[in-house]
């Protein structure tokens, strides 16, 4: 009874009166007792707790210091972070996206990328498909964990100390990314994942912030889940397929969340060319490679149906995979691709890039692309604008932990005790007290950021119409 739902891993939240694009009909169908209670009792203390670290860890002028950082002047009002975005001669004929997150899909793992397991051929379907579009190579998700890159790749925003973001009842603040601006263009969103959809509160957050629809293992077929991760990867993916195939004629995005390189590692039997069992951890990395073929499988069936010609594949992970761990915040566990793929012809999605980014970047990268006049809320940049006089960085954090890498440093901020510096690659030898300057600045600018993102979640926003 408390749980509110049996047989089912995750117990009821808010999400699941979220059944529309309309908030008013949502929240009608919210049970008021039941919310309010777990807001009252059970919430108010994390909350309180959030509030007090981030009074003990405050910089002054954090906000100044972010707007620094992504090119902007000082403001004295006390608004949300904001930058007016306007092209010269915006998109007549708008590309539909398709954007894939892909668990666990690291970086230590990929062959054309880190790749610490040079004699397996973990991701010949990635590695070929990164031939054919623009790999960036230096990149990092913004957490170790799935709801992280929801929050941070659809919407360039750093996940936050204490209750999760996804998880919290949404008032009129609310995340303004990809789905939200899109909407407001007539763009249909849809999400696909492989696993209840009510995991982490996915459902909910997603329909309250932009996305028009929901897919997930129920839509499928249960019977076809091999675990409590649902269905097999290439299942979604076939099912994706079909469905966006219908709405080929219409604009439309669309977000599809992997599953299967997540233990229990469970795979279906089908044709890829699998590890040998004398090689060591052979099942989590035919795992990996089973993710890879069902990547390939589903890009170069879109890729080869004329239906899908102006639509952009974009593919990232939503964490790494560590390697060899050494510190607290190993590097390996952020570090991930991205590539970008056009069915059509786009000089700009070609090569390896090599600028530093992070899932923050990839919103407002995708808008550079889209060309439509928009309103950039996030915290990142695009990575294909060279002008802009901006710093490039990676943001990550796990608690009150912060990872930072800027200019070939990385630096982990443990906001309750002493930092460590690593000037990468080397994850290993901490310079931190040979160059406490760099330290310093470094400690300043990722605290900064890391309070400036959670006081402006709390502000309100004015999104930019199409009509304006």
């Amino acid at each position: 009874g408390a749980r509110g739902r049996v047989g089912t891993t995750v117990p009821m939240r808010w999400g699941l009166a979220y059944f529309s694009a309309y908030d008013f009909a949502n929240t009608l169908a919210l049970n008021p007792i039941f919310t309010f209670t777990r807001d009252a009792f059970y919430d108010a203390s994390a909350k309180t707790e959030t509030a007090a670290l981030m009074r003990e860890i405050s910089v002054p002028d954090a906000e100044n210091i972010t707007r620094k950082m992504l090119g902007l002047p000082p403001e004295a009002k006390n608004r949300r972070i904001v930058r007016p975005v306007r092209f010269d001669e915006p998109n007549e004929n708008p590309p539909n996206v398709i954007l894939l997150i892909m668990e666990s899909f690291g970086s230590s793992k990929i062959g054309v990328l880190d790749n610490f397991y040079p004699s397996l051929d973990i991701t010949p379907r990635f590695d070929s498909l990164s031939r054919e579009g623009l790999l960036f190579t230096d990149f990092y998700s913004c957490g170790k964990h799935t709801f992280a890159s929801i929050i941070a790749a659809p919407y360039g925003y750093p996940p936050q100390y204490g209750k999760l973001v996804i998880k919290e009842v949404p008032g009129h603040n609310y995340l303004y990314g990809l789905p939200s601006v899109l909407k407001d263009y007539g763009y249909q969103n849809y999400f696909f994942a492989t696993t209840d959809p009510h995991f982490d509160n996915m459902q909910g957050f997603l329909m309250a912030n932009g996305m028009t629809g929901v897919y997930s293992m129920w839509d499928y077929g249960p019977e076809q889940a091999l675990s409590w991760m649902g269905v097999p990867d290439h299942i979604m993916f076939d099912y994706a397929y079909e469905e966006l195939k219908k709405k080929c004629g219409s604009r439309f995005s669309a977000t599809l969340l992997s599953a299967s390189n997540h233990g229990p590692w469970l795979f279906p039997d089908v044709p890829f060319e699998r590890i040998p069992d004398t090689v060591p951890d052979a099942h989590t990395l035919n795992a990996f490679k089973y993710s890879d073929w069902s990547l390939g499988r589903f890009v170069r069936k879109i890729q080869n149906d004329p239906a899908f010609t102006n639509t952009y594949i974009v593919i990232t992970g939503d964490n790494g995979s560590p390697y060899d761990k050494s510190a607290d915040l190993e590097i390996t566990h952020y570090r991930i691709p991205l590539l970008i793929l056009y069915t059509g012809n786009n000089d700009k999605i070609a090569g390896r890039n090599p600028r530093l980014g992070s899932q923050l970047d990839l919103f407002p990268t995708l808008m550079g692309l889209i060309k439509l006049d928009y309103d950039n809320y996030s915290f990142g940049k695009d990575l294909l604008d060279t002008l802009a006089p901006v710093t490039d960085f990676a943001h990550f954090s796990e608690n009150d932990i912060i990872g930072y890498v800027e200019n070939g440093y990385y630096l982990i901020n443990r906001l309750h005790g002493s930092e460590s510096l690593y000037l990468l690659p080397d994850r290993k030898t901490d310079i931190a007290a040979e160059h406490r300057d760099i330290v310093d600045n470094y400690r300043l600018k990722s605290t900064a950021l890391f309070q400036a993102a959670y006081e402006n979640i709390t502000r309100p926003i004015e999104p930019l119409k199409p009509h304006e």
